[in-house]
């Protein structure tokens, strides 16, 4: 929590308590003058909250005017200015969607086409699909663009279902870029549009595409992390196979065929590469960001049936079915369940349960025994949160999964104390409020070395050497983010405590977070940081946090949600 001197122990807790954003009702042209001012106004505030707020207010009138107003600000150097600009993206795709709004997004995007602009393109153009078709976006697509933008519009028409997207696709595949950030994006792009387009795998229109794609996978260009994009999303479109990260197991299920034989060298056997796993939900990446909750709340003692649930967690990936062998069968020896007819010990079991008595205590036990179970060509970072979001000292990036490394994350994570009670959190201290979205953003940005200043979700470096999976651990709802201010308060605003939710009214003042702790917001940044990233995200969440929202987050991220205690089904009808 915040600290000020002991003058102001008023107003140290002071921050908003409730959504207040886009109040307000929609607004005719005979008042713009003064919805005007009024905005004016509002870009005046020294909090991205109140300004934010104030370009919201002005979007709901659905005025034309106010959409080149909003426009012109698009490329202003207001700080955070990539932050900015993609909030104004979503504020006047979400208000501006008729046709009179056509030709100046139009005008807006074409004035904006560099990589960092994808998601105002995104965005946009889906107003443009709706209106007039797809003809644009099908030029935008074949055209001579970025292809981070030409598969903006890719990523819009196929979320759209419209009928052109799988033959767009086969011609856009005849011909796929060879720059390794270039074909990634084309490739990755076209294995998510197959996975969104499952429903039509029976027609000879989708075969056709998946047969151009599929032998991507055997290409020595294709980079690695893209090679498990396709196997990821391959994976999801046949139910319950293996992740293979070969061309012919896939040709074969594509034409309903036994795999062809693989000539094998003395030797050599399949080996399918180690899981992450992390409080019993598996991953399938190799470069792993942990995103784990440090809020004050979690501090709260367990309850039985979290303790309870807990202790039910699978100890290791559960069995799965057998890959399809293209390079020799596996060795029994090989199969740990096997070495000397017994089971390996259940490590859940051997956790210190006795001293695992907090929230933060369980996720610190499971994220060291998720550690311990990395293999060594694998890497990982840890990511906190709490009112800031930071790195562990021991991983400011991406580290190998080394044994020197994993035990200096250890020492670090065991070093951490709980500060003494305060008011309203009797049971002690972390690191403050909940900045969910902090700790998300530096999943995104995280590197082997450092992290991406601007426009991650575009960077090639995060496609070389970005994270590829990521676990999410959280006991509560966003309260915070990375852009708090000190601001006057309006009439409707609420000030008080984020996470206890007690309120206080003597007050002209208080620190207002940014729009990224409304969960709504922070759910459209996370669909942007992935719409081309396509990092598989977990999340587990415990206490009071959102379901619906962590949900949203692993379904941004084609992960899996788990629920502590499990959600259990009502008794009777």
């Amino acid at each position: 929590m915040p600290h000020v001197n002991a003058s102001r122990t008023r107003s140290w807790l002071l921050a908003l308590t409730l959504p207040l954003l886009g109040i307000g009702a929609v607004h005719g042209a005979d008042d713009w003058k003064e919805q005007k001012k009024r905005y004016d106004a509002f870009m005046e505030r020294p909090s991205l909250y109140m300004r934010h707020r104030g370009r919201v207010n002005l979007a709901k009138t659905r005025d034309v005017r106010a959409l080149k107003v909003l426009a012109k600000s698009y490329g202003r150097t207001e700080v955070p200015k990539d932050q900015v600009q993609y909030l104004l993206a979503a504020i006047c795709a979400d208000n501006f969607q008729a046709p009179p709004h056509v030709k100046p997004l139009r005008a807006w995007r074409e004035k904006h086409a560099k990589p960092k602009d994808a998601w105002l393109w995104y965005r946009t153009l889906a107003v443009e699909l709706k209106n007039e078709g797809p003809v644009e976006l099908i030029a935008t697509i074949h055209g001579s663009r970025h292809v981070a933008l030409r598969m903006a519009a890719l990523q819009t028409l196929s979320k759209a279902d419209d009928e052109n997207t799988l033959p767009v696709l086969a011609k856009l595949l005849a011909d796929v870029p060879t720059k390794p950030f270039d074909r990634a994006l084309v490739l990755e792009a076209a294995a998510d549009v197959l996975l969104q387009k499952r429903r039509a795998m029976a027609t000879q229109p989708w075969k056709d595409v998946a047969a151009l794609l599929i032998p991507h996978l055997d290409d020595r260009a294709t980079l690695e992390r893209t090679k498990l994009t396709l196997a990821r999303r391959f994976a999801r479109v046949w139910r319950g196979t293996p992740l293979d990260l070969e061309a012919e197991p896939w040709l074969a299920r594509l034409a309903r065929r036994k795999p062809k034989a693989k000539p094998v060298t003395a030797g050599e056997r399949y080996a399918p590469p180690k899981r992450p796993f992390f409080l019993g939900v598996e991953g399938t990446g190799k470069r792993i960001a942990y995103v784990i909750d440090m809020s004050d709340s979690m501090m709260t003692p367990l309850t039985g049936k979290e303790v309870e649930d807990l202790r039910k967690t699978s100890p290791r990936p559960p069995p799965r079915k057998k890959a399809v062998v293209t390079g020799g069968k596996p060795s029994p020896q090989d199969d740990p369940a096997k070495k000397g007819g017994a089971q390996p010990p259940n490590d859940v079991d051997m956790l210190p349960w006795a001293n695992i008595r907090t929230r933060f205590d369980a996720a610190r036990e499971f994220l060291k025994l998720s550690l311990q179970g990395l293999g060594p060509e694998q890497s990982f970072c840890v990511i906190w949160f709490g009112s800031k979001a930071g790195m562990l000292a021991a991983t400011p990036d991406l580290r190998h999964a080394t044994p020197a490394n994993i035990d200096k994350t250890i020492r670090e994570l065991n070093a951490i104390q709980s500060g003494p009670p305060a008011k309203g959190r009797p049971h002690g201290t972390l690191r403050g409020y909940t900045n969910l979205h902090g700790g998300l953003h530096r999943a995104f940005k995280v590197r082997d070395k450092g992290l991406v200043k601007k426009a991650e979700y575009v960077d090639p470096s995060t496609f070389l050497v970005g994270c590829d999976t990521a676990f999410v651990f959280s006991d509560g709802e966003p309260t915070w983010d990375d852009w708090p201010t000190r601001d006057t308060l309006e009439a409707d605003n609420k000030p008080g405590d984020p996470e206890t939710g007690a309120t206080s009214t003597d007050a002209k003042t208080a620190t207002f977070y940014g729009p990224y702790a409304i969960a709504s917001w922070l759910l459209d940044d996370v669909r942007r940081l992935n719409l081309f990233r396509h990092v598989e995200i977990h999340c587990v969440g415990l206490g009071e946090y959102d379901p619906r929202l962590l949900q949203a987050v692993a379904h941004a991220g084609n992960g899996h949600f788990r629920r502590i205690p499990a959600k259990t089904k009502p008794s009777g009808k």
